[in-house]
Protein backbone atom coordinates (compact mmCIF):
# COMPACT_ATOMS: atom_id res chain seq x y z
CA UNK A 1 0.00 0.00 0.00
CA UNK A 2 1.41 3.33 -1.16
CA UNK A 3 2.17 5.78 1.75
CA UNK A 4 -0.12 9.12 2.04
CA UNK A 5 2.57 11.33 1.00
CA UNK A 6 2.27 10.06 -2.59
CA UNK A 7 -1.29 11.59 -2.74
CA UNK A 8 -0.72 15.27 -3.38
CA UNK A 9 -3.69 15.59 -5.16
CA UNK A 10 -6.01 14.88 -2.43
CA UNK A 11 -4.12 16.79 0.07
CA UNK A 12 -4.91 16.90 4.09
CA UNK A 13 -7.79 14.14 3.22
CA UNK A 14 -5.12 11.14 1.92
CA UNK A 15 -3.80 11.28 5.49
CA UNK A 16 -7.72 10.26 7.36
CA UNK A 17 -7.30 6.84 8.50
CA UNK A 18 -10.55 4.76 7.36
CA UNK A 19 -9.77 1.71 9.64
CA UNK A 20 -6.93 0.47 11.53
CA UNK A 21 -5.97 -3.08 12.26
CA UNK A 22 -3.98 -3.42 16.08
CA UNK A 23 -1.58 -3.05 16.93
CA UNK A 24 -1.55 -6.72 18.84
CA UNK A 25 1.42 -7.89 20.70
CA UNK A 26 2.77 -11.59 20.44
CA UNK A 27 5.53 -13.14 22.46
CA UNK A 28 6.55 -9.53 23.08
CA UNK A 29 6.07 -8.57 19.73
CA UNK A 30 4.16 -5.38 18.38
CA UNK A 31 2.22 -6.98 15.16
CA UNK A 32 0.78 -4.04 13.34
CA UNK A 33 -0.73 -1.30 13.44
CA UNK A 34 -2.55 -1.81 10.12
CA UNK A 35 -4.02 1.33 8.52
CA UNK A 36 -6.05 1.86 5.75
CA UNK A 37 -6.11 5.83 4.75
CA UNK A 38 -8.08 7.36 2.28
CA UNK A 39 -5.67 7.97 -0.43
CA UNK A 40 -4.66 4.06 -0.13
CA UNK A 41 -8.40 2.90 -1.02
CA UNK A 42 -8.57 5.23 -3.59
CA UNK A 43 -4.90 4.06 -5.15
CA UNK A 44 -6.75 0.42 -4.58
CA UNK A 45 -9.74 1.34 -6.27
CA UNK A 46 -8.36 3.03 -9.46
CA UNK A 47 -5.72 -0.02 -10.04
CA UNK A 48 -9.04 -2.32 -9.65
CA UNK A 49 -10.69 -0.16 -12.26
CA UNK A 50 -8.00 0.02 -14.50
CA UNK A 51 -7.63 -4.23 -14.43
CA UNK A 52 -11.47 -4.19 -15.19
CA UNK A 53 -11.48 -1.54 -17.88
CA UNK A 54 -7.71 -3.53 -19.61
CA UNK A 55 -10.09 -6.70 -19.39
CA UNK A 56 -13.24 -5.56 -20.80
CA UNK A 57 -11.06 -4.36 -23.62
CA UNK A 58 -9.56 -7.15 -24.07
CA UNK A 59 -12.55 -9.03 -24.52
CA UNK A 60 -14.08 -7.04 -26.35
CA UNK A 61 -11.26 -6.64 -28.79
CA UNK A 62 -11.58 -10.44 -29.08
CA UNK A 63 -15.04 -11.12 -29.68
CA UNK A 64 -15.60 -8.40 -32.35
CA UNK A 65 -12.65 -9.14 -34.59
CA UNK A 66 -12.59 -12.10 -36.49
CA UNK A 67 -9.37 -13.89 -36.66
CA UNK A 68 -9.05 -13.33 -40.36
CA UNK A 69 -9.17 -9.62 -39.79
CA UNK A 70 -6.26 -9.96 -37.15
CA UNK A 71 -4.14 -11.97 -39.55
CA UNK A 72 -4.46 -9.74 -42.47
CA UNK A 73 -3.75 -6.60 -39.80
CA UNK A 74 -0.94 -8.42 -38.67
CA UNK A 75 0.94 -9.35 -41.81
CA UNK A 76 0.23 -6.14 -43.22
CA UNK A 77 2.77 -4.59 -40.80
CA UNK A 78 4.91 -7.00 -41.16
CA UNK A 79 4.57 -9.06 -38.05
CA UNK A 80 6.77 -12.35 -38.55
CA UNK A 81 4.16 -15.14 -39.62
CA UNK A 82 5.79 -17.22 -36.83
CA UNK A 83 4.43 -14.83 -34.53
CA UNK A 84 0.84 -14.38 -35.99
CA UNK A 85 0.55 -18.18 -35.41
CA UNK A 86 1.14 -18.56 -32.12
CA UNK A 87 -1.48 -15.63 -31.28
CA UNK A 88 -4.13 -17.06 -33.34
CA UNK A 89 -3.11 -20.17 -31.75
CA UNK A 90 -3.96 -18.59 -28.76
CA UNK A 91 -6.71 -17.10 -29.14
CA UNK A 92 -8.32 -20.15 -30.53
CA UNK A 93 -6.94 -22.60 -28.18
CA UNK A 94 -7.32 -20.99 -25.09
CA UNK A 95 -11.12 -20.46 -24.82
CA UNK A 96 -11.36 -23.57 -26.44
CA UNK A 97 -9.78 -25.34 -23.06
CA UNK A 98 -11.93 -23.11 -20.31
CA UNK A 99 -15.28 -24.36 -22.69
CA UNK A 100 -13.75 -27.93 -22.45
CA UNK A 101 -12.68 -27.78 -18.70
CA UNK A 102 -16.44 -26.53 -17.82
CA UNK A 103 -18.07 -28.58 -19.91
CA UNK A 104 -16.24 -32.33 -18.25
CA UNK A 105 -16.99 -30.42 -14.58
CA UNK A 106 -20.65 -30.62 -15.47
CA UNK A 107 -20.77 -33.62 -16.98
CA UNK A 108 -19.13 -34.86 -13.76
CA UNK A 109 -21.04 -33.06 -11.54
CA UNK A 110 -24.44 -34.32 -13.36
CA UNK A 111 -23.13 -37.52 -12.17
CA UNK A 112 -22.88 -36.75 -8.64
CA UNK A 113 -18.99 -35.87 -8.62
CA UNK A 114 -18.05 -33.24 -5.94
CA UNK A 115 -14.49 -32.23 -5.05
CA UNK A 116 -15.00 -30.76 -1.45
CA UNK A 117 -12.49 -31.86 0.81
CA UNK A 118 -9.11 -30.09 2.69
CA UNK A 119 -6.84 -32.80 2.24
CA UNK A 120 -4.50 -31.92 -1.06
CA UNK A 121 -4.07 -36.02 -0.88
CA UNK A 122 -7.63 -37.06 -0.96
CA UNK A 123 -8.78 -33.58 -3.83
CA UNK A 124 -5.70 -34.97 -6.46
CA UNK A 125 -7.35 -38.70 -6.07
CA UNK A 126 -10.48 -36.87 -6.18
CA UNK A 127 -10.04 -34.98 -9.32
CA UNK A 128 -9.20 -38.44 -11.33
CA UNK A 129 -12.76 -37.66 -12.85
CA UNK A 130 -11.98 -34.66 -14.55
CA UNK A 131 -8.58 -34.75 -15.57
CA UNK A 132 -8.66 -37.96 -17.52
CA UNK A 133 -11.43 -36.83 -20.03
CA UNK A 134 -9.68 -33.63 -20.00
CA UNK A 135 -6.39 -34.72 -20.38
CA UNK A 136 -7.57 -36.69 -23.67
CA UNK A 137 -8.98 -34.11 -25.23
CA UNK A 138 -6.02 -31.94 -25.07
CA UNK A 139 -3.82 -34.66 -26.68
CA UNK A 140 -6.85 -34.86 -29.27
CA UNK A 141 -6.70 -30.87 -29.72
CA UNK A 142 -2.64 -31.06 -29.98
CA UNK A 143 -2.28 -34.03 -32.16
CA UNK A 144 -5.38 -31.47 -34.47
CA UNK A 145 -2.88 -28.90 -33.91
CA UNK A 146 0.24 -30.71 -35.00
CA UNK A 147 -1.18 -31.89 -38.41
CA UNK A 148 -2.88 -28.56 -39.31
CA UNK A 149 0.79 -27.48 -39.13
CA UNK A 150 1.80 -30.05 -41.35
CA UNK A 151 -0.62 -29.82 -43.62
CA UNK A 152 -0.57 -26.13 -43.92
CA UNK A 153 3.46 -26.30 -44.61
CA UNK A 154 4.25 -24.36 -41.80
CA UNK A 155 8.24 -24.65 -41.60
CA UNK A 156 8.24 -23.37 -45.05
CA UNK A 157 10.35 -20.32 -45.40
CA UNK A 158 8.88 -18.04 -47.59
CA UNK A 159 4.99 -16.44 -46.80
CA UNK A 160 2.86 -14.54 -48.45
CA UNK A 161 -0.42 -12.90 -48.21
CA UNK A 162 -2.56 -12.43 -51.10
CA UNK A 163 -4.13 -9.03 -49.23
CA UNK A 164 -3.64 -5.53 -48.79
CA UNK A 165 -5.16 -3.49 -46.50
CA UNK A 166 -6.23 -0.23 -46.64
CA UNK A 167 -7.90 2.52 -44.53
CA UNK A 168 -11.33 3.64 -44.60
CA UNK A 169 -12.50 6.94 -44.38
CA UNK A 170 -14.07 6.08 -41.15
CA UNK A 171 -10.94 3.96 -39.97
CA UNK A 172 -8.82 7.27 -40.39
CA UNK A 173 -11.57 9.33 -38.38
CA UNK A 174 -11.60 7.13 -35.19
CA UNK A 175 -7.52 6.83 -34.99
CA UNK A 176 -7.66 10.57 -35.19
CA UNK A 177 -9.94 10.89 -32.38
CA UNK A 178 -8.38 8.38 -30.48
CA UNK A 179 -4.94 10.38 -30.98
CA UNK A 180 -6.65 13.57 -30.18
CA UNK A 181 -8.36 12.70 -27.09
CA UNK A 182 -5.29 10.65 -25.60
CA UNK A 183 -3.25 14.06 -26.40
CA UNK A 184 -5.94 16.00 -24.79
CA UNK A 185 -5.86 13.31 -21.52
CA UNK A 186 -2.17 13.51 -21.12
CA UNK A 187 -2.03 17.38 -21.63
CA UNK A 188 -4.80 17.46 -18.42
CA UNK A 189 -2.69 15.29 -16.45
CA UNK A 190 0.41 16.89 -16.36
CA UNK A 191 -0.29 20.03 -16.91
CA UNK A 192 -3.57 20.96 -14.85
CA UNK A 193 -3.05 16.76 -12.54
CA UNK A 194 -6.69 15.99 -13.59
CA UNK A 195 -6.67 12.45 -12.99
CA UNK A 196 -3.51 11.91 -10.96
CA UNK A 197 -4.45 9.69 -8.54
Amino acid sequence: MQSARFFTVLGDLAEVVLFQIGPYYLFGLQIGPIKLVYGGFLWTLAVVFRMVINLALMFSFIYSTSLNDLVKSLSSLKVPYQVIYILIVALKFVPEIFREFTLTSLAQALRGWKLKSRNPVKVFRMAAPIVNPFTRRIITYVDRLTLTVQIRGFSGSNMKYPWKIQFSALDWTVSILFIAGTICALYLLFFFGIGAI
